[in-house]
C-alpha cells in the first residue's frame, strides 16, 4: 500500500530525489527508450499502409491518454496548478502527434520534425525531473512521453512518411509566434515557464544563455540556438534533394 501511495504522490509529499545526468539510472532509461524505439521501427517497418495507419492512431491516443492520466491524478489529489497544463512544448507536440495520426496533415507531421523530435530529445537528454523518484508516475511519465513522442517522429522518417523541406518552416515559425506571444504574458501573470519563456529550465544548458545575456536577454539567444538547430537538421534533407535531381 505504501508504494502505491509512493507512485501517486504529489510534489510536497514525495521525498525529493536528486540523481545524475547521464548516471547509471538516466542511462538505463535512455536505452530502454532506444531499445524500444529500434523494435517498433523494425515492426513499422514490416506493417502494410492499412496497419501502419492504425498502429499510429493507437500509439498517439495512448500518448495523449497519459497526459490526460497525469492531469486527473494530480487534480483528484487537490494538487493541481497552473504549470501543469498542457501548455508546454511537449504537449503541443502530442497535440501535433495526434492529429497527424487521424488527419495525416502536412503542418503538424512537420512541426513533430521542425520542433517536436528536437524538443523530445533535449528533455530526454536533459531532463528537468530528476529531482523525482525513479518509481514514481511523473517521472515513468516524463520519460514514457518524451521517448514516445520522439519515437513518433522517427517512425514517419524511417518509413518515408516524413520528408522535411525548410522552405515549410515558415509555417512554423507563423505557429510559434501565435503560441509564444500569448504565453510569454501568461507566464508573468501565472508565474509559469510555458516554453520556457520566463527562466531556462533549471540546471539545463540554457542556463548558460541566461548566464551570458540575462533575462529575458536570454530568449534572444535562444531564438538563436533554435534556428541553428533548424539549420543542422535541415541541411542534410537539403543536399539529398539537389542529389536526387542531379541525377
Amino acid at each position: 500500500m505504501e508504494s502505491f501511495k509512493d507512485f501517486f504522490a504529489v510534489p510536497g509529499v514525495f521525498e525529493v530525489q536528486e540523481y545524475a545526468w547521464f548516471g547509471t539510472e538516466h542511462l538505463i532509461w535512455l536505452a530502454c527508450i532506444f531499445v524500444f524505439g529500434c523494435f517498433l521501427v523494425y515492426l513499422y517497418h514490416h506493417m502494410n499502409p492499412m496497419k501502419r495507419k492504425s498502429f499510429l492512431r493507437w500509439f498517439a491516443t495512448l500518448i495523449v491518454l497519459s497526459e490526460v492520466a497525469r492531469q486527473l491524478i494530480y487534480a483528484l489529489q487537490g494538487a493541481y496548478k497552473l504549470e501543469y497544463m498542457p501548455l508546454h512544448l511537449c504537449a503541443v507536440t502530442e497535440i501535433a502527434v495526434f492529429i497527424y495520426a487521424f488527419k495525416r496533415d502536412a503542418v503538424s507531421r512537420e512541426f513533430m520534425y521542425w520542433l517536436g523530435l528536437p524538443g523530445a530529445l533535449a528533455a530526454l537528454l536533459f531532463p528537468d525531473w530528476l529531482h523525482i523518484p525513479l518509481g514514481n508516475f511523473q517521472s515513468i511519465h516524463s520519460y514514457g512521453v518524451h521517448g514516445a513522442m520522439t519515437i513518433f517522429a522517427v517512425l514517419l522518417l524511417t518509413g518515408g512518411e516524413s520528408k522535411p523541406k525548410f522552405r515549410r518552416t515558415t509555417w512554423m515559425l507563423a505557429l510559434m509566434a501565435i503560441l509564444s506571444t500569448p504565453l510569454y504574458f501568461l507566464n508573468k501573470v501565472w508565474d509559469t515557464n510555458f516554453f520556457f519563456l520566463n527562466y531556462p529550465s533549471p540546471g539545463s544548458p540554457l542556463v548558460i544563455l541566461e548566464d551570458i545575456a540575462g533575462n529575458p536577454g536570454y530568449i534572444g539567444l535562444l531564438v538563436l540556438l533554435v534556428f541553428a538547430v533548424w539549420i543542422v537538421i535541415y541541411i542534410p534533407w537539403g543536399i539529398a534533394y539537389k542529389l536526387k535531381k542531379s541525377r
